[in-house]
């Protein structure tokens, strides 16, 4: 049975979908077929590494559902990280030599391109020829895609240049607020209690040393954004301003697609993915709200796991290789 490996490689965690080639479909079962692994951004476990990451998923998932690489038409990676040619090139060439160490068919049809583009061919509607796809994590960006298929972005900077709505800046305004209401420059706010019964501070004046006297990870900043959510559902006034805010930013984003092409409309489908949006009902409905208001577009939920955008761009390059020979 020939099979494609869709690949969705991010900066925490990789998903590798083993999907057969002869379903035109995807199915809610495909998710059965997925191997799980650590990350795969090649820029923070390095190249050599991603490729033997990727290796141990592809061995793993052809011993556990008995395929044979011979079988394999066609592997499409989206990796976190991955935005420049020169990255896409070199990410190629190495798991086109994982591919021969496993012994997949000489000319195996393999492309490389961010986990951002898989992201959004997985959550556009099957019968959409257009789309945006706007991600809120632990940092945000998003990407849209034209009738003609040419694709634009708007984000995804990083937390010390960019990311505006996503978790760390949410986290990073949060604390800056509860400093801010310490000194009595600010509003008052619940999170205050709520971050020194989550840290064990006896008092808010060791938020100088958490924050300073150690090399802190940005999801630390960004978990703080669990506190402001928490908040805000207890109708916190600040909690809920720091989210509107961030869902702002993320309407942004959406203005910027729009303004860098005139393919997207107010009948443009707007997608959107990521913790924030998942736990947070207010940035969600903001960004809702906001699309309708502003002709941005209609919001709609992903159809499909960025997994399976990648097995959909494998089967694409696969067909246009097919007619080329």
């Amino acid at each position: 049975m020939e099979y494609f490996i869709g690949i969705d490689g991010g900066g925490t965690k990789t998903a590798c979908l083993f999907s057969a080639a002869g379903d035109s479909h995807f199915s809610p079962e495909n998710s059965k077929f997925t191997i799980k692994g650590d990350a795969t951004n090649p820029h923070a476990v390095s190249f050599p590494e991603m490729k033997n990451r990727l290796k141990l998923m592809f061995q793993e998932g052809m011993e556990k559902w008995s395929l044979s690489p011979r079988h394999c038409a066609g592997i499409c990676a989206g990796l976190a990280g991955v935005g420049r040619p020169d990255d896409e090139k070199q990410a190629a060439a190495l798991i086109q030599e994982a591919a021969d160490e496993l012994k997949f068919p000489e000319g195996i049809t393999i492309s490389v391109c961010s986990d951002t583009y898989v992201a959004l061919r997985g959550a556009l509607p099957p019968d959409a020829q257009e789309g945006i796809l706007v991600i809120s994590g632990t940092g945000s960006n998003s990407m849209g895609m034209a009738s003609s298929g040419r694709t634009f972005k708007s984000g995804g900077w990083g937390h010390i240049l960019g990311d505006e709505g996503g978790g760390f800046q949410i986290g990073l305004k949060a604390l800056n607020h509860l400093t801010r209401a310490y000194d009595l420059r600010g509003e008052p706010t619940i999170m205050t209690k709520m971050a020194q019964e989550k840290y064990g501070w006896t008092e808010l004046g060791e938020i100088r040393n958490f924050i300073y006297s150690q090399p802190l990870d940005k999801k630390v900043i960004a978990n703080f954004a669990e506190v402001v959510i928490e908040a805000s559902l207890k109708r916190d006034k600040v909690a809920t301003g720091i989210l509107e805010e961030a869902a702002e930013e993320l309407i942004i984003h959406v203005e910027s697609l729009h303004k860098q092409s005139e393919a997207f409309s107010k009948s443009t489908p707007v997608m959107v993915t990521g913790s924030i949006f998942t736990y947070s009902p207010i940035v969600t409905e903001y960004f809702r709200k906001q699309l309708q208001v502003r002709n941005l577009g209609q919001f709609s939920i992903p159809c499909k796991s960025p997994a399976e955008g990648a097995v959909a761009i494998a089967r694409e390059q696969y067909n246009k290789n097919r007619k080329v020979r």
